[in-house]
Parts: C-alpha cells; sequence; structure tokens
C-alpha cells in the first residue's frame, strides 16, 4: 500500500474520490467488512503463524557480545534462526498475512484522511472564519417562532437552525475512523494475549527475555528473516521489503503497540542489536556487500517502525489492557 501510495497508482485522490462515490452508507459498509476482515486476520490466519513460530523459536537467544563484530552478530543470529528460515509457509503465510493486515491499516488511515477533507469541501465551507456560533442562529429562530406563538421544540425553524448550526461546526479533532476499528481490534485480542505473551506481564522479570515465547521475541525473529530470507523464484531471489512493502513490519507495530511490548522489541530486536554493534565498531573496517545490504534493510526498517509507532501513540490506540474501555 505504501509503495502504492509513493508510485502514484492509489494516492489521497484516489481515496477522496472513493469516499465521494461510494457516500456515507457505502463508507459505512466499506468500514465493517474492513474491520471484520482486519479481526479475522488477526484472530485465524496470524493467530495459527504465532503459534507455530513460537514453537519453532530456540531455546536460548541471548545476544552475542560486541567484541564478535557484526560479521559474529549476524552468523550467531542466521544460525540460530536457520530452522525457521526453511519454514514453507514463512513468505506465502506469515509475511503475506501480516502484509495483509497492514495494508488494511493503511487503508483505514488513507480513508480516514479523504473523509476529513470531504467533509470540509461538502459541510465546513459555510463558517470562512470558524466564528459562526450555534447560540444567534438557535435564538434567532426561537424568537420568530415565538412571535409566531409557536413554541421552539414544535418549529421546524429552530429544528433546522439547530441542524445547520451542528453541520457548520467543526470537526471533533478526536474524530477518527482508525480508534473505532483499532479498539474492535484490541478486543479481539485480548482472549489471546496469555498465549501471545507467553505468560509475560508489564510486570515479569525482563532476565527471562532470552528464552521466553513471548510475541516481541518471535518477531524479532520475523523482522531478522524478513531482512535475509529473499524469496527465491525462478528469476532469482527477490527482496522482501519490495515484494512485501511496508505492510509487514506496519503489522508487528500494531501488535506490539496492542501487546504493550514495543519497548521490550526495541531493547531486544535482533536486527537491532547487530545494527548498533555495528554503528560502534571503531575499527573502520567496512562490511562485505551482504552485510552492508543487510544493514541498508534494517536501517529503512527502524525508520518505518520509528514512524509507525509514533503514529500509533499520536491516535492513542488502545491495547489489550485498557481496550476494555473502548467497548
Amino acid at each position: 500500500m505504501q509503495q502504492a501510495m509513493m508510485q502514484g497508482n492509489f494516492g489521497a485522490s484516489h481515496a477522496e474520490a472513493l469516499v465521494e462515490v461510494i457516500g456515507e452508507g457505502g463508507m459505512q459498509q466499506l468500514l465493517a467488512r474492513l474491520s471484520k476482515h482486519m479481526e479475522d486476520l488477526l484472530t485465524y490466519a496470524i493467530s495459527s503463524y504465532v503459534t507455530a513460530m513460537q514453537e519453532a523459536m530456540p531455546e536460548n537467544t541471548k545476544a552475542p557480545s560486541y567484541q564478535y563484530g557484526v560479521p559474529g552478530c549476524y552468523g550467531f543470529y542466521e544460525a540460530k534462526l536457520n530452522d525457521l528460515r526453511g519454514y514453507e509457509e514463512l513468505h506465502s503465510g506469515v509475511l503475506h498475512n501480516c502484509r495483509r493486515l497492514g495494508n488494511a491499516f493503511a487503508l483505514l488511515q488513507m480513508l480516514e484522511g479523504a473523509t476529513q477533507v470531504v467533509s470540509m469541501k461538502t459541510l465546513l465551507h459555510l463558517p470562512i472564519t470558524g466564528t459562526l456560533m450555534p447560540e444567534p442562529l438557535e435564538e434567532a429562530a426561537t424568537g420568530v417562532s415565538a412571535a409566531w406563538g409557536q413554541a421552539a421544540e414544535e418549529s421546524d425553524m429552530v429544528m433546522m437552525a439547530q441542524q445547520l448550526s451542528t453541520l457548520c461546526a467543526p470537526l471533533s479533532s478526536r474524530a477518527s475512523l482508525l480508534n473505532g476499528v483499532l479498539s474492535r481490534l484490541a478486543n479481539a485480542l485480548a482472549p489471546q494475549k496469555e498465549q501471545w505473551l507467553g505468560g509475560d506481564t508489564p510486570e515479569t522479570d525482563m532476565s527471562s527475555y532470552e528464552t521466553t515465547k513471548c510475541f516481541h521475541r518471535v518477531w524479532a525473529a520475523v523482522q531478522f528473516l524478513f531482512c535475509t530470507a529473499n524469496f527465491d523464484t525462478q528469476m532469482g531471489s527477490m527482496d522482501n521489503i519490495t515484494l512485501f512493502g511496508e505492510g509487514v513490519p506496519m503489522a508487528g507495530c500494531l501488535i506490539l503497540h496492542m501487546l504493550g511490548q514495543r519497548h521490550r522489541f526495541e531493547l531486544f530486536d535482533f536486527c537491532s542489536h547487530i545494527f548498533a554493534v555495528h554503528m560502534s565498531d571503531i575499527s573502520g573496517q567496512r562490511p562485505d556487500d551482504m552485510l552492508a545490504m543487510f544493514l541498508q534493510r534494517v536501517s529503512m526498517m527502524k525508520r518505518s517502525n520509528e514512524r509507525m509507532f509514533l503514529l500509533l501513540h499520536a491516535l492513542d490506540v488502545p491495547t489489550v489492557y485498557n481496550a476494555w474501555r473502548f467497548k
């Protein structure tokens, strides 16, 4: 979805046209279908792959020492995750379904922006300066109705004045299509949080991170494989970022945020550890082409994750620990 936006295949103008064509009723149906699609992906397809990945995770992935350098740290994680690299549904199942979830989130974000733009065009063109207040208009209509001997609650003029004032009122700054859908996702994820967290809670001792089956460790493995295990075709090897785009990291960030595991992931991420070793290397030795490409992908991934986490924080997306507040 992000690649389609950057290439001009589907952008803001297309989303605005879609909102204008399908109208309010169509938007409600589209949001309902999209929300159901995301819930099904999360609770069925992705959930089954998370379970399979948890079972296949190596027993211990203690972060190697900085003394081993980038090649040593890279080789350590590559050897530890060799079995997962050979998982036949890594690309067709895990990465594909995560891309679908991430792309659905990106589409929701675009539709929300398009809805606000269309609303501004169709509803908010009257109050140029935003100084029109509902009280004077309603008071004037009420006064006319009283002069005609008609009660305000029975007057069509008063009702029209109230409706016009409502239409001219600015949209709420907290109105969001995303919040409603994502709160449903958090509620759908809540019954599975025990399994996805591997028995961990926000208060769990972090010393067990090397052996935990928690989602943040599973996603660290997925992200490492996303940057290293290219998709093999008859025409040669295809880069996963080119094949799947930013939908995969977006899905991972969304799930990590809802599980409240962002900070643990950032602390114990395999790719981030290798990248930190590279940044601290003062020897000046240049990595070979394979490692250089890996580090470039990790750098792109870290920027994508940071943008996504900032967005989720700004939207105040609910987590499985506070989803009940949005029911």
